[in-house]
């Protein structure tokens, strides 16, 4: 391999990685020639297919978990991460100009992000953004779910019964209450 100015990932497992749960993968992660931040290799982390209409594309976009919190490429220390394939984006700007918008305007949580290269199981896959997880921490979505606050997404899908849902008075949209759990939640 020739060196390169973009960080790789390298993925191996045994198992198919597929959608409905992890299977356990060596990650490793290898910063450009000459970067910053130190090789990272994780024999115990885990892998699957994330998304919906994109975990149907060629080009899988992948959920990770390390085996401890790790620090990856200077992003923080955290066990989950998501690797973004852009499978629908050509220019593959479109999410890195959304992030940079969002953090230029202040936006009070914006994903931290680093664009690699990433190879499953010796197969170069192509460019990816390795992206944080969206969830509750103080290194993610920085807020306190037991004082009234809420980590809410936007919900297409079918409804999951372990999950809360409500619909906005206008337009009838339907969100999903990621945090707190369902069952922390009170009906007030």
């Amino acid at each position: 391999e020739a060196p390169t100015d973009v960080p790789k990932i390298i993925i191996t497992t045994t198992d198919e990685i597929i959608k409905a749960d992890y299977v356990t993968a060596t990650i490793k992660i290898i910063d450009e020639d000459g970067g910053l931040h130190e090789t990272i290799v994780d024999e115990l982390s885990s892998i699957k297919i994330r998304g919906n209409s994109t975990s149907s594309a060629d080009k899988k976009p992948y959920n990770i978990k390390f085996s401890s919190k790790t620090d990856v490429l200077g992003m923080g220390k955290n066990k989950k991460w998501c690797l973004l394939a852009n499978c629908y984006d050509k220019t593959l700007l479109r999410n890195i100009v959304v992030f940079d918008f969002a953090s230029g305007v202040g936006v009070p949580y914006t994903p931290d992000y680093k664009a690699v290269d990433v190879y499953v199981n010796g197969t170069f896959n192509g460019s990816y953004l390795i992206t944080d997880a969206i969830e509750v921490g103080s290194t993610r979505v920085d807020i306190d779910t037991t004082n009234n606050e809420y980590l809410l997404e936007l919900d297409y899908n079918p409804e999951d019964e372990d999950c809360q849902y409500f619909y906005s008075p206008t337009y009838n949209i339907k969100f999903a209450i990621n945090e707190p759990e369902k069952e922390d939640l009170t009906e007030e």
